[in-house]
């Protein structure tokens, strides 16, 4: 949904009298900005850089496809897909729980403490071969 900017950002929700603004920042919500630019989201896109050796962390959905098309995370291979995935689910449910359970996060690292939980519960999806990766890659985690 996001590649096709159908998340549910204020630009969608406005005609349900929603606010427009990014709880997380103050800036105007949109797709781009609730899973990539938000300062807190992009704490999360800066430390996934490092860990996989990325050039720059992605600004937009497009530049995410781009990077999972060309698997430039060569680092973790298949499993930069499952860690972008959690990601922006840890993002998606973090921005949800403040706008509609005015729930507010503790700081930026809990993102990486939900993206690591969400990893974890979805580890026995895996093929055994990526399930010992998937091991170093929660270890990398860690010692950020």
């Amino acid at each position: 949904m996001a590649f096709h900017d159908r998340i549910q950002s204020s630009v969608q929700l406005r005609k349900r009298k929603c606010p427009e603004e990014c709880k997380l920042c103050g800036e105007r919500e949109a797709t781009d900005h609730n899973l990539l630019m938000c300062p807190v989201a992009n704490f999360v896109w800066i430390l996934i850089r490092d860990i996989c050796g990325l050039v720059s962390a992605p600004t937009t959905c497009a530049e995410l496809a781009e990077i999972l098309v060309h698997r430039r995370a060569s680092r973790f291979g298949a499993l930069f897909l499952f860690l972008c995935a959690g990601a922006l689910w840890a993002i998606w449910k973090t921005r949800n729980a403040l706008v509609f359970d005015n729930k507010l996060m503790k700081n930026p690292p809990e993102l990486v403490h939900k993206t690591k939980a969400f990893l974890l519960n979805w580890k026995p999806l895996l093929r055994q071969a990526d399930k010992a990766k998937l091991d170093d890659l929660l270890q990398a985690l860690m010692v950020m």
